[in-house]
């Protein structure tokens, strides 16, 4: 999946090589934040390196989709809880939030943004490690494209206008 690349899980002494995706933002995260956030059990961050540079990165949070962010029942049940099996929905269902996703800007538009979604969805269907239903993501408005293009669907309507979307993907799609 990703070949010709090392796949490494952040630690607190990992010499992260230089990246830039052209969003600062972003790029910040993996400086300032990444290792933070790891020592906060805040979030985990992944990187993809070649020899000389970062590839990508992105990271994982624990997040819910909840009832309360539809705020009706009949778009509750339609979108989120007619995927499961059982007679009463719950108010919510776990879900593993992408935090941040980063391609260098080298490298944009090859396919590994998608790599990364189809190694998420697999890191979580084969070997659920957290007993999770969904994969979240706050999408910008500029990778918005990149999230339809994999499944991903908008929650609701209410951040259309937003810097951000959030979206979701429903792991019980992947039989």
């Amino acid at each position: 999946m990703f070949e010709g690349f090392e796949l490494i899980r952040l630690a607190l002494d990992t010499e992260i090589k230089p990246f830039t995706c052209g969003d600062s933002e972003i790029d910040g995260f993996l400086f300032d934040d990444a290792k933070t956030s790891l020592k906060d059990r805040t979030s985990v961050t992944y990187i993809l390196q070649d020899a000389e540079k970062t590839i990508a990165y992105w990271n994982y949070i624990n997040d819910k989709i909840s009832y309360t962010q539809l705020n009706n029942e009949e778009k509750w049940y339609d979108r989120i809880a007619s995927a499961f099996t059982k007679d009463i929905p719950l108010r919510s269902y776990p879900a593993v939030k992408i935090g941040r996703l980063g391609v260098h800007i080298d490298h944009k538009r090859q396919g590994i943004g998608t790599a990364i979604l189809d190694y998420t969805k697999a890191l979580f269907v084969d070997n659920n490690r957290t007993g999770c239903a969904f994969i979240t993501v706050d999408a910008f408005q500029k990778s918005i494209s990149l999230y339809e293009k994999n499944g991903f669907s908008f929650l609701s309507n209410a951040d259309r206008k937003g810097k951000t979307r959030l979206m979701y993907y429903n792991l019980e799609s992947i039989k």
